[in-house]
C-alpha cells in the first residue's frame, strides 16, 4: 500500500514546538512599539495561513525579515508556508537559516527533514529527524516521520519502533496510530494493523485515511461488508477524494455487484484526481482500468475498450491495462492487436500470468487459422 502524508499536517504539528523554542533564541526588541507591530504582523500572517492564503503569509513574512532578518519566527513561519505551495529548496534554505540562527531548534530540524523527503532526498532527512530526535528525545512528530522515511527505504523493523515510541510520547496522536497501522497491514499483520486503524478513528473520526486503511484491511481478510461500511464512512468523511470510489467499487465488484461497481468507477471519474504524482496508482487509471474489466465482464467490449486506452493513456506503462485492452480485442476478433497489447503487457510485467494465458491461446489459434488457411 502506498504511503503518503499530509506535508501540511505535518508541519502544523511542529509549529508550537518552534515557536516556542524560537521566543528564547530571538534578540529583545528595543522598543515595545515595534514588538507590538511584529506581534500584530505574526498574527496576522498566521491568520492568513490558517485561511490558505499562502501569497499573502508568504509577503507578511517577508516584511518582518526585511526589518528583521534573525527573527527566527518568521524564518520558521516563512519555510513552512514555502514548503506548503511546494516550494522546498527555499524552505529548506530557511529551515538551514534558523539552525544557524539557533543550533539546537528540533522543530526546525523535524521540519527541514520533511521538506527533505518531499524533495526526494530521504537519507537527508532521515539524518535530520535523527538530530532532532537527539536535541529533543521527547518530539513525538520526528518519531513518526522518521518511521515514514524508513518505511520508504523498506526498514519495516526501524519504523515500527519509532511509531511506537510516538505513540508512548503522545497517546493521542491519530497520525502516529494510523503510520502504525500501516507499516503493520504491509508487514502483512492485519490484525494488529486494524487495532492500530480503530485507534486513529477513536481518536480523530474525522481522519480520513485510517478509514481507508481499516476497510483495506478488512478487505484483504475477505470481510468485505465491513470493508464497504468503511469505505463509506470515508467517502462521508471526504466525498470528494476519487480513490475511495474506487476502492468501494472494487469491494461490490468482489461481490458480483456490477452495477454497484460500475456507478463508483463514474463518480470518481467524475472527481478531480489528486494524485497524479505515482502512476499507475491515481484514482482515474484505476477508476477507467477497474470500469473497463466491469464492462468487459456484462459485454460491453467497446467501452471496455476504450475505458482501457483511457487508462493506458493516462499512465503508457500501466501493465494491467494492456492485459485488459488485448483481452478485449481478443473478444472483438482483433487478434493482432489483440496479440500486441498482450505482449507489451508481458514486457511491463513479465509476471502476469493471465496475459501470459491469453496471448499463449490467441498465438495458438492464429497457428491453427493459418493452417487451416494453407
Amino acid at each position: 500500500m502506498l504511503r503518503q502524508f499530509s506535508f501540511s499536517l505535518a508541519l502544523s504539528l511542529a509549529v508550537s514546538l518552534t515557536v516556542a523554542q524560537s521566543t528564547v533564541a530571538q534578540s529583545t526588541v528595543a522598543q515595545s512599539t515595534v514588538a507590538q507591530t511584529t506581534d500584530q504582523l505574526v498574527q496576522q500572517g498566521i491568520d492568513a495561513y490558517e485561511a490558505g492564503n499562502y501569497t499573502q503569509a508568504e509577503a507578511i513574512w517577508r516584511s518582518i525579515l526585511r526589518q528583521q532578518p534573525d527573527n527566527i519566527e518568521a524564518l520558521t513561519r516563512l519555510g513552512i508556508t514555502l514548503a506548503t505551495q511546494g516550494e522546498m529548496t527555499e524552505a529548506i534554505a530557511n529551515f538551514r537559516s534558523v539552525i544557524e540562527l539557533d543550533p539546537n531548534n528540533a522543530a526546525a530540524y523535524g521540519l527541514m527533514g520533511i521538506a527533505l523527503e518531499a524533495q526526494g532526498e530521504p537519507e537527508q532527512a532521515i539524518a535530520s529527524y535523527r538530530r532532532a530526535i537527539e536535541l529533543d528525545p521527547s518530539f513525538a512528530e520526528a518519531y513518526y516521520n522518521l518511521g515514514i522515511a524508513l518505511v520508504g527505504q523498506g526498514n519495516f523493523e526501524e519504523a515500527i519502533v519509532n511509531y511506537r515510541r510516538a505513540i508512548q510520547l503522545d497517546p493521542n496522536s491519530a497520525d502516529a496510530y494510523y503510520y502504525l497501522g500501516t507499516a503493520m497491514h504491509d508487514q502483512g499483520q492485519l490484525d494488529e494493523a486494524i487495532v492500530n486503524y480503530r485507534s486513529a478513528i477513536q481518536l480523530d473520526p474525522t481522519f480520513v485515511d485510517p478509514h481507508i486503511g481499516l476497510a483495506n484491511a478488512l478487505f484483504a481478510q475477505e470481510n468485505v461488508q465491513a470493508a464497504i461500511a468503511s469505505y463509506q464512512a470515508a467517502i462521508e468523511i471526504d466525498p470528494d477524494n476519487a480513490n475511495s470510489y474506487v476502492l468501494l467499487g472494487n469491494a461490490l465488484l468482489s461481490q458480483d455487484n456490477y452495477e454497484g461497481a460500475i456507478a463508483n468507477y463514474r463518480l470518481s471519474l467524475r472527481l478531480p484526481d489528486r494524485d497524479r504524482s505515482t502512476p499507475p496508482l491515481t484514482a482515474h487509471s484505476a477508476a477507467h482500468f477497474f470500469l473497463g474489466g466491469a464492462l468487459l465482464i456484462q459485454g460491453d467490449t467497446e467501452e471496455a475498450i476504450a475505458n482501457f486506452r483511457s487508462a493506458i493513456q493516462l499512465d503508457a506503462d500501466y501493465a494491467p491495462a494492456y492485459t485488459g485492452l488485448g483481452t478485449a480485442l481478443g473478444a472483438m476478433g482483433d487478434t493482432e492487436a489483440a496479440i500486441a497489447n498482450l505482449r507489451r503487457a508481458l514486457e511491463l510485467d513479465p509476471d502476469d500470468d493471465f496475459a501470459r494465458s491469453q496471448l499463449d491461446d490467441l498465438l495458438r489459434q492464429k497457428a491453427i487459422d493459418s493452417g487451416d488457411a494453407g
